[in-house]
Formats: structure tokens, C-alpha cells, sequence
């Protein structure tokens, strides 16, 4: 009777045992999966590169102030050009033409909208974008991208010459939904007189009849000149419309307004009174 057991409880502290090193075994890999969430290389980013096609885009706000948007490609690679998962961010610097670098943004987008107050007409400004990594390191500067905050004399666009509207279905009872159908005549030439033959996109903008604050709601490529504004509450919309030509540059606004109208509740028209019928029945 002894020795039965003693080998029952040898067969017990080995099987609980076993089941410490399983639970450790999965604690650890829970824990080891929560601390590394990415592979760390220790190696620097690679510096990133601007888009070939458009780094940067100007854009005129008002009469003295200007919007700089910048477009790079997302780094992927190490300094060695190896493959490097850990990059998480980007930090964008700006300076003066003769002043120091300034860091203005940190983000993890490939591309950065700047906003400031100091994009003043007729300034010159440097843009350096630096990648890097989860652990802090940091890439090398991009190449430099130098602007000058004007536009080229003879270069923009003329505005879209008309703006039509039009709705895009009937707004029966029971629906306080619509659409508005915008489209408009594409510019042919430049301000200068000179044919327009590097057009590159329009920009929709709009604003409803309680907020006065224009939002860009659509960008649509040279060869359509048409866009379906959907999901409209019924109302007034102002709408403009403007070109922007492959180097950037901005043509004036062409803007106009549209009502729409429906009927909001959702009780079907009563029985038409008062009828005049003619001829034979």
C-alpha cells in the first residue's frame, strides 16, 4: 500500500510540474510578444527623398499669406538600404533663406501641410524632412526643397470661365437628403494670354448657408469637368471652383450658389382639389 503511494504521488509532482513550465512557458511569450512590438535593427533610418512628380505645392490663401504642402516617400530602409520596420515618424524643419533650421512638425505621414502664419509672400524658405525610428534615432536630412513664396509672372491659370448647377435626383416627400450636380467650362489659356496646356486638376470648395468657412470637398483631374455633391441636408450651397496647373500655381475662384429643396416630412401629398378638365372623358 505504501509503495502504491508513493508512486501516485511521484506521478502527481511530476504532472504539476509540467504544468508550472507550461504556464511559464506561455507567460513568457505573452509578455516577450507586449515588449517587442518591432524588430530593432540599431541602425539609423535612411534619409527620406522627396516625390519625383510634385515635393511641394504652393498655395495662395489670401493676398499675403501661403500654404506649403510637401510630399515625400515613406522610408522603408536602413542607412545600409536593408529593410528597417521600426520607423515611426518624421520630423519636418523649416528656415528662412540665411536663418537656422526651425522644427515646425513631427508626424507620421509621408506628407506635411504647412499652416504658418510666417509663409509670408515673397519669403524664401528651405524645407529638410528627418525620419526616425521607435528607439529616437534619427536619419539624415533630406535634400533641401527651397521655395520662393510668388508666383511666376505668366504662368497662372486663368479661372474656369462658368459654374453650373443642377440637382442630381428628384427630392421626393419622406427624403431631407439630395445632391447637387457642379460642373463647370475649363480655362484654355493662362492670365498672360499664353495657351494652358500643363493643367493638372480642379479643387471644389463649399460652404452652407450657416457656416462661412470654406472646405475643399473634392480634387477631380483636367478632362472631367463635373462633380456630384451627395448627402445634402435641404438648403442653400455656395460652391467655387478654381484650377491648379502642374507647377502649383492657383487660378482665381468662379463661385455661384444652388438651393436645395424637398419637402422634410415624410407625410405623402394630399389629394389634388379643384381640377379643370377638358375634352372627353
Amino acid at each position: 500500500m505504501k509503495e502504491f503511494i508513493k508512486k501516485h504521488n511521484y506521478l502527481f509532482f511530476s504532472l504539476f510540474v509540467f504544468a508550472l513550465m507550461v504556464f511559464a512557458g506561455c507567460t513568457e511569450s505573452k509578455n516577450t510578444s507586449s515588449v517587442i512590438p518591432w524588430s530593432d535593427d540599431g541602425v539609423e533610418p535612411n534619409n527620406p527623398t522627396w516625390k519625383i512628380d510634385t515635393p511641394y505645392v504652393v498655395q495662395k490663401m489670401t493676398e499675403q499669406f501661403y500654404q506649403v504642402t510637401l510630399d515625400w516617400n515613406p522610408v522603408t530602409t536602413n542607412k545600409f538600404d536593408q529593410a528597417k520596420k521600426n520607423i515611426v515618424g518624421y520630423y519636418i524643419f523649416r528656415r528662412r533663406e540665411g536663418g537656422a533650421d526651425k522644427k515646425v512638425a513631427t508626424t507620421t505621414d509621408d506628407y506635411y501641410i504647412d499652416k504658418s502664419s510666417e509663409l509670408i509672400e515673397g519669403e524664401k524658405f528651405v524645407y529638410t524632412v528627418v525620419a526616425f525610428d521607435n528607439m529616437l534615432r534619427q536619419s539624415a536630412p533630406s535634400a533641401p526643397q527651397t521655395l520662393r513664396l510668388e508666383a511666376t509672372a505668366g504662368s497662372i491659370p486663368k479661372p474656369p470661365a462658368n459654374v453650373y448647377f443642377a440637382p442630381a435626383r428628384q427630392t421626393v416627400f419622406g427624403m431631407d437628403r439630395g445632391s447637387i450636380i457642379v460642373s463647370w467650362d475649363p480655362p484654355t489659356q493662362n492670365t498672360d494670354g499664353s495657351p494652358l496646356d500643363d493643367l493638372k486638376e480642379f479643387e471644389i470648395e463649399r460652404h452652407s448657408g450657416n457656416i462661412n468657412e470654406w472646405q475643399s470637398i473634392a480634387k477631380v483631374p483636367t478632362g472631367i469637368n463635373v462633380f456630384t455633391d451627395s448627402n445634402l441636408v435641404m438648403g442653400v450651397y455656395y460652391y467655387r471652383v478654381r484650377c491648379i496647373d502642374k507647377q502649383g500655381n492657383y487660378s482665381q475662384y468662379i463661385d455661384g450658389s444652388y438651393t436645395l429643396m424637398g419637402k422634410k416630412d415624410n407625410i405623402p401629398p394630399g389629394t389634388p382639389t379643384n381640377l379643370i378638365v377638358s375634352g372627353d372623358a
